[in-house]
């Protein structure tokens, strides 16, 4: 899987969480058939948790319902390797994101029954640098 398709960028200021489980997570939701990261949620707005995977090698996980609620391009079937080395089959496809005011184009959606992931390929899009603090529970990017 590429990279998203945006100029240069390294610093967007998006600020995230450790939950009570140790999961680094980031707050996200759908508008206006758009997906937004973002570090705070409308208080209008059903808020998505994503969790930020330093194992997913991809962009970003999401399931049946929210694609269906995005503007999104279809692209085909691959296959993932989860972390039990068991390989599955996905859909994937192509969709723009905000994050904050930034508007990434291409960006590549592995498709996963429940599951809200960000991988390394958008950690490596959005920021040099990625700090999990767990003293403080929080994400900095």
């Amino acid at each position: 899987m590429g990279y998203p398709s945006v100029d240069v960028l390294k610093t967007v200021h998006l600020t995230g969480y450790i939950d009570q489980q140790h999961y680094p997570k980031i707050n996200g939701f759908v508008r206006n058939k758009n997906l937004h990261l973002n570090s705070s949620i409308p208080p209008d707005t059903q808020p998505l948790s994503f969790i930020a995977d330093t194992g997913f090698s991809g962009s970003i996980v999401l399931d049946t319902k929210i694609i269906q609620s995005i503007e999104s391009d279809y692209l085909g079937q691959d296959s993932v390797t989860l972390a039990g080395g068991v390989d599955y089959p996905v859909k994937v496809y192509l969709c723009t994101i905000l994050i904050n005011s930034l508007k990434l184009k291409e960006v590549v959606i592995t498709e996963m029954n429940e599951e809200y992931l960000i991988g390394m390929s958008l950690m490596r899009t959005i920021c040099k640098r990625a700090i999990f603090d767990f003293d403080k529970d929080q994400i900095l990017f």
